[in-house]
């Protein structure tokens, strides 16, 4: 049986896939230990979701083709499981912030997804923002600009606010937070 699914990065609980002859009773293995079995289509296309989440390693998928209750034909695949959180991203900007939209810059790992929260210090949050990093490994978000994924889109009073920031990885796994306080005065110069 042929398996034409991907090395996987970072996915806990790959879906082996693949084609074989129609009708077909396939044994799949992880790690040698039985993972369960599946019948092929009668085009031959089959899938088979795993029991439970692979930790991280190379994990090997075997596929065993069975007829009549005996083991036939065999193919193997090898899949990279990484389930590490990414690294926290970082934020940049100025020591003293002066307008009251302004467009908060940062770094993290490229193409997570990164998601800052504002909050003026001691206070609930004010707005929730979603953005991705690019393939650079840069990240914005433009307050004045950017739709808000939960608050309202205002501008921001005087006073001391801090941001949180963390990433999270295609697969859904999360970096620890960053926080840092940014006071913001729109009297001063800008900088």
């Amino acid at each position: 049986p042929l398996i034409p699914t991907p090395a996987v990065r970072g996915q806990p609980r790959p879906t082996p896939s693949g084609t074989t002859p129609g009708r077909q009773t396939l044994r799949i293995f992880v790690d040698g230990l039985v993972a369960g079995e599946t019948t092929s289509s009668r085009e031959g296309a089959w899938s088979f979701t795993l029991p439970r989440d692979l930790e991280s390693g190379v994990r090997t998928v075997r596929v065993v083709a069975v007829v009549n209750g005996v083991e036939r034909a065999a193919t193997q695949q090898a899949l990279l499981i990484d389930r590490s959180p990414p690294p926290a991203p970082s934020i940049a900007v100025p020591a003293l912030v002066a307008h009251a939209t302004p467009t908060i810059v940062g770094t993290g790992p490229a193409e997570t997804t990164i998601n800052l929260t504002i909050r003026r210090q001691g206070a609930a949050p004010v707005t929730t923002y979603r953005t991705v990093v690019g393939t650079d490994g840069m990240w914005q978000v433009e307050l004045g600009r950017t739709t808000p994924l939960s608050g309202v889109l205002t501008t921001l009073a005087d006073g001391t606010y801090e941001l949180e920031a963390f990433a999270v990885s295609p697969t859904g796994f999360t970096s620890t937070p960053v926080r840092q306080p940014v006071p913001l005065d729109t009297a001063a110069p800008a900088t």
